[in-house]
Formats: C-alpha cells, sequence, structure tokens
C-alpha cells in the first residue's frame, strides 16, 4: 500500500509540474495584459536621436527621452545616456567621446540587435540608435517601381508637348 501512495504523489507532482509550465509558456508567448515586459524591452523599436554639444545633452527626440526616463532622468541628463549604453556596449565611452568633424564611429550591442552610430558636426555629436532590423534594407516592390517608372514616361511625354506647343506659338 505505501508503494502505490508513494507513486500517486510522484505522478501528482509531476503532472501539476508539467501543467504549470505548459500554462506560464501559453502566458508568456500571448502576453498578458497584467504580466509586465522585462523593462527597456520595447525602448528600441523607434530611432533614438540625441545630440551632445561640448559634453552636455541638448536635444533628444521623443524616443530618446523614453530611454532617459528609464534610465532616470527627467532632465537633459548625460549620466543617463551613459548608463543606458554601457547597460548595452561594450565601447559605451567611445560613442560619446569628441570625434573629428565629419567622422563617425559605429559599435554593436552586446545582444547584436541594436547599432549605435556616432557622427560629428560643427561641433555637436549626432548618436543614434536603432534596432538591426530596421536597419536591414528593404526590397523595392516590382509593382512599385513599374508604376514609377510609367508615371515618369507620362511627365516626359507631357513635358515633350507642352515644350512644343509652345515652340508652335512662338513661330
Amino acid at each position: 500500500m505505501p508503494y502505490f501512495q508513494v507513486t500517486n504523489a510522484a505522478l501528482f507532482g509531476v503532472s501539476a509540474f508539467v501543467a504549470a509550465f505548459a500554462a506560464l509558456s501559453i502566458l508568456g508567448r500571448r502576453g498578458v495584459p497584467g504580466l509586465r515586459r522585462a523593462p527597456g524591452a520595447d525602448l528600441f523599436s523607434d530611432t533614438l536621436v540625441f545630440l551632445i554639444r561640448d559634453g552636455v545633452l541638448i536635444d533628444p527626440n521623443f524616443p530618446a527621452r523614453r530611454l532617459l526616463n528609464h534610465f532616470g532622468s527627467k532632465h537633459l541628463d548625460l549620466g543617463a545616456l551613459s548608463r543606458a549604453l554601457h547597460a548595452r556596449f561594450d565601447d559605451a565611452d567611445k560613442l560619446l567621446d569628441k570625434i573629428a568633424p565629419g567622422n563617425s564611429r559605429s559599435a554593436i550591442a552586446r545582444d547584436g540587435c541594436i547599432q549605435a552610430i556616432s557622427e560629428a558636426t560643427g561641433g555637436t555629436i549626432r548618436l543614434s540608435l536603432s534596432s538591426r532590423m530596421q536597419a536591414q534594407p528593404v526590397t523595392d516592390d516590382v509593382h512599385l517601381l513599374a508604376a514609377q517608372e510609367a508615371e515618369l514616361e507620362t511627365l516626359r511625354e507631357t513635358s515633350e508637348l507642352c515644350t512644343l506647343s509652345c515652340l508652335a506659338r512662338s513661330a
């Protein structure tokens, strides 16, 4: 009799574990509204742009402000940007260092999902962070290209007719 009780208890425990694991897997894939995703998971869905002049953050775009807020800054704070970069990139300091005008630096995040490009023009550094999936070139639609070529040909013919008409009137 004790053998059956131990077997039933073990079977019950294993089945409860499998059911809980399956439920959590399904809920994790569907995304339940009450469950919070990992912090910062969607912060890089848009391109983030920061303008830095003389070591001062002067102008982040709206998605970039969300990132600064996530890292504890309600204002323009280069420290929050530095914390955000160090959380994702190995060479974060190089992205914020001064660059000769016309030059640029780039880096890929440790996980390979985010690309950073730091460019210098006129004493201002433009740092942009974007998803590498967004950076992939989109293939052109064949039908769109054909429609554009047809429209261009129509405009050329119209222009030629107008030119001939103007020449005929002036003669």
